[in-house]
């Protein structure tokens, strides 16, 4: 710790301490003490600049503090969020001012989201940084004097040293998004990582867990910083080092070395160039984890790749994007190679053309409802086309309907709108009766490519924007359960099924034998006949969605009549 350390005499240092000054002097009036921490002060230090000022309140700032600051002539609000004590402000100059209220943090289990509890000291609100380097700070009074730099860490001795260390053991398993940043400042900075204390805490992120529960909007937002780095590909390299991507995915990920793109490409175009470094595997794997866009993964060619399988007669699918027309299976058969003559000269054999993917429709939206063990979800394509699933009780349903263009512009005006939704505005907390709730998750197609993801449970109250969209959306279920109940009163009716009576799965071809009903027959239970592993309970009327019509079905009919 090096209390005396002061920040150097700087046109960058001077500029950054008057505005900061402005937020002083409005939060006096509340008897606020006022730091400037973080990246500005590790900027400073290294002789870098940022646009990025971080201001942490000691205190209760005035009720008007935020509208007071937002007066002031040049600076402009950008977001606030009253229930969190943070806010966002523009300057005239080129800062952009990020406001909290000091607090400290707690993980209720590794990988969640932290418990936030404000109204903590400067000093104290430090400790709940990534990086001893990121834990600096200067209080600054009204008239812009800077304090000499707090540094309870060892941050100051950390950049001298030019190496990134975590704050403690448990670190990553708090946030593993920290190892993707200790990547990032490592490349930005070039700076060394420290061990072995990195690698401790990576082991206790893997031991708890904590990577399987962090949810893929966070991983990708994290990883997008990386890539947008002018340095990425050095902050790669780290990645590599560390196998960062063995944590996120829980397998070794195999790399292949090619020519990146230049750097100016776009985030887009560097996210693309990382998946094709990988295998067809790891990479479908890395984009489900991420949750990439459909748009992503097309232009990274997943949903173009095809496998050859060794052997005399190999078969290869060329798979389209799931739920679009193009998501049949085209088989394409790779004959055995030429037999060669032992002295003869070898004939190349005729290679066998593979046709090229029909074009693939991108992703608008989709909306899951689950509960317990059941799961709906349905897809809307850019094309019309909607994709149906449903999981209940062992029972399979999958359906596909397709809008006109003119159905499909009127519904995507109405959950586009989404996109502009702040996370902020969604509610927190368990429901009333958490047990029977459902969960919601809407996933609407951005701007840029990734995908809005929207989740709540039923039981909650939503933005408008929210509930329109979820209307909308369940108006096109019922479209399609309605369709669905239409096509099984014309396929066969299951009045006349029985004990006894063998039925085969639409879906795999399993038979099931029905064992017994209930007293009224409305309830069967069927038997898997040949594995004798599964066994359904299924409502009557249900049956012509799961199994195809049997071939007792006539025999069986007059007894019903009686």
């Amino acid at each position: 710790m090096n209390t005396e350390t002061r920040l150097p005499d700087t046109e960058f240092v001077e500029r950054a301490l008057r505005t900061v000054a402005v937020v002083a002097e409005r939060a006096r009036r509340g008897n606020c003490r006022v730091g400037l921490v973080g990246g500005a002060i590790r900027d400073a230090l290294t002789g870098a600049q940022t646009q990025d000022l971080d201001c942490v309140l000691e205190g209760t700032p005035p009720a008007t503090f935020i509208d007071d600051l937002a007066e002031q002539a040049g600076w402009r609000l950008l977001r606030r969020h009253d229930r969190f004590g943070t806010a966002s402000l523009k300057t005239t100059g080129i800062f952009e001012v990020d406001l909290a209220i000091a607090r400290t943090e707690t993980y209720p289990e590794p990988g969640s989201l932290p418990v936030v509890h404000l109204g903590a000291r400067l000093e104290e609100d430090l400790f709940r940084r990534d990086f001893t380097i990121n834990a600096l700070a200067v209080t600054v009074s009204p008239d812009g004097v800077a304090s000499s730099i707090l540094d309870p860490t060892g941050g100051i001795e950390d950049l001298r040293a030019r190496r990134i260390a975590l704050l403690h053991d448990k670190s990553l398993a708090d946030d593993p998004t920290r190892a993707i940043r200790a990547a990032q400042y490592a490349g930005r900075l070039g700076f060394e990582i420290a061990d072995p204390g990195f690698t401790a805490a990576l082991q206790k992120a893997r031991e708890s867990g904590a990577w399987t529960r962090i949810s893929g909007h966070r991983l990708r937002e994290a990883f997008s910083c990386l890539l947008s780095e002018s340095e990425w590909l050095s902050c790669l390299t780290w990645i590599r080092r560390y196998g960062v991507l063995d944590e996120v995915l829980g397998l070794p990920v195999s790399f292949r070395d090619s020519a990146p793109p230049v750097s100016t490409e776009p985030v887009t175009e560097r996210w693309s160039w990382l998946l094709r470094q990988l295998t067809p595997s790891h990479a479908r794997a890395l984009a489900g984890r991420f949750s990439l866009s459909t748009r992503l993964q097309k232009r990274a060619g997943l949903f173009a790749r095809a496998v050859f399988c060794a052997g005399a007669l190999a078969v290869c699918s060329v798979i389209g994007a799931q739920g679009s027309p193009s998501s049949k299976k085209k088989t394409i058969y790779v004959p055995p190679p030429e037999f060669v003559v032992p002295g003869a000269t070898p004939v190349a054999p005729t290679p066998t053309p593979t046709p090229p993917p029909e074009p693939v429709p991108a992703f608008l939206v989709s909306y899951s409802v689950t509960r317990k063990d059941d799961m709906e979800r349905l897809a809307l394509f850019e094309n019309g086309v909607i994709d149906y699933k449903s999981s209940s009780g062992g029972m399979t349903v999958e359906k596909r309907l397709r809008l006109s263009k003119e159905e499909r512009d009127l519904f995507w005006r109405v959950v586009r709108d989404l996109r502009d939704l702040k996370s902020d505005s969604m509610p927190i907390g368990a429901s009333l009766n958490a047990r029977e709730a459902r969960t919601i998750r809407i996933e609407v197609a951005g701007n840029d490519g990734d995908q809005i993801v929207v989740q709540f449970e039923d039981t909650k109250a939503v933005p408008l924007s929210v509930a329109r969209a979820r209307g909308a959306l369940e108006d096109l279920r019922g479209q399609i359960l309605e369709k669905e109940r239409k096509e099984r009163e014309r396929s066969w009716q299951p009045r006349g099924v029985k004990a006894g009576m063998l039925l085969k799965r639409r879906s795999d071809g399993a038979v099931f034998r029905v064992s017994q009903g209930d007293t009224f027959g409305t309830l069967l239970e069927l038997e898997d006949v040949e594995r004798h592993l599964e066994k359904l309970m299924m409502k009557r009327n249900e049956l012509p969605v799961v199994f195809e019509r049997p071939e007792m079905e006539e025999e069986a009919a007059p007894e019903d009549s009686e």
